[in-house]
């Protein structure tokens, strides 16, 4: 601002003074202001993801602590694929966990609905903000609706473990020896089968809400990858291709040429379905995840679940850097995406049923009894 002040000198006479900034002053302040705000508003982003990210944390830690309370009532872990009076109805781990988490009436509601979980009920609308990780709600809205109109509805980022082993759940003639839940209908295991220790096992770990549309890494799911066999009449053997899956990347998105399943991860967290609720302790955190199957959105194509595609899943965060992951002893960490692990190569086992994990220490901490006792560095 400029104004003028009359002043009389030794001799009477009236001049004015100019006080105030000039335009280069002014533009100067202009600039510093500027360039304040901008070293200002990285540390202000890095506090709220350091809150956002402690928030996240002690949410798997709610669940987590949910499971132990359960098996202290019930002497084993909860099936991960359980079957309520419905033959068709696959609920989840997460819904026997609920009445732990402060849920019972979200509990209640599901059961009470008795229908299968492919019908929109209670299964699709309820929304738990405890299952939701601060970090990857925003931009995420709650639908009604139709099926198709259900994208963003019952949500979870805290996914089961299945270690070292491409997703078959569903499967009878391929249960999963390798992950701390049993996912074959009225299947369960105990915390005593966790040979490796509960201590060096993780049993949860934290991937993103699928987005439906586009083609980023975190979520989406890229098919057509050759090498991750199709079908349950794939011998567990087979050779996985885990360079072919790592080369649909391209930075933080699928290449553009990738055809990309309009999936629901982490949509249904009351379904069981592989692609809905696990995660593989195969490619590092943050990796793609890829199937066989451009068809497949579901678990099961034929409505048959042993027909269902191979799905490698891979952890997944808007965290920088890595993922949250849960112990088997409760405890909550943070998993870098330079943890030792496999990213490459085309001779590795479909499914692992015994001994070491092929996958680093990253597989290592997955299966729960490769004979391994790897800690994360």
């Amino acid at each position: 601002m400029i104004h003028y002040t009359k002043q009389k000198d030794s001799g009477n006479s009236v001049k004015c003074r100019i006080f105030g900034f000039t335009l280069v002053e002014l533009l100067v302040v202009i600039a510093i202001i500027g360039i304040l705000i901008a070293l200002l508003l990285p540390a202000v982003q890095a506090a709220r993801e350091a809150a956002r990210r402690m928030a996240c944390s002690n949410k798997m830690k709610q669940v987590s602590l949910a499971l132990h309370t359960y098996h202290d009532a019930n002497n084993s872990m909860p099936c991960g694929g359980s079957r309520y009076k419905r033959v068709r109805a696959r609920y989840s781990a997460l819904v026997s966990l609920l009445p732990y988490i402060e849920q019972q009436a979200a509990y209640d509601n599901i059961l009470t609905a008795n229908v299968d979980v492919w019908t929109v009920n209670a299964c699709w609308t309820i929304d738990l903000d405890t299952l939701v990780c601060p970090s990857d709600s925003a931009g995420y809205r709650v639908k009604t609706g139709t099926a198709n109109n259900t994208d963003h509805i019952a949500r979870s980022n805290y996914r089961l473990c299945t270690g070292d082993w491409v997703d078959r759940s569903e499967q009878s003639n391929f249960l999963n020896p390798r992950g701390a839940f049993a996912l074959s209908p009225h299947k369960y295991r105990s915390m005593a089968s966790v040979s490796d220790g509960l201590s060096n096992t993780i049993f949860f770990i934290e991937a993103n809400v699928a987005p439906g549309r586009g083609n980023n890494i975190g979520g989406n799911i890229a098919s057509n990858i050759t090498g991750i066999p199709t079908g349950a009449t794939a011998d567990p053997s087979t050779a996985l291709n885990l360079t072919a899956c790592i080369a649909a990347k391209d930075g933080n998105n699928y290449k553009s040429d990738q055809v990309i399943v309009n999936n629901r991860a982490g949509r249904r967290f009351a379904d069981s379905g592989g692609l809905y609720l696990s995660v593989a302790t195969i490619l590092p955190p943050n990796s793609p995840s890829c199937n066989a199957d451009a068809s497949a959105d579901d678990n099961a194509t034929s409505g048959n679940y042993d027909a269902a595609a191979a799905k490698l899943i891979s952890a997944s965060s808007k965290h920088t850097g890595g993922v949250m992951a849960g112990r088997g002893d409760g405890s909550v960490f943070f998993v870098s995406d330079t943890i030792n692990a496999q990213t490459s190569g085309s001779v590795y086992p479909l499914c692992v049923k015994s001994g070491m994990s092929p996958f680093g220490i990253w597989g290592a901490m997955g299966s729960i009894n490769g004979g391994e006792s790897s800690a994360a560095p």
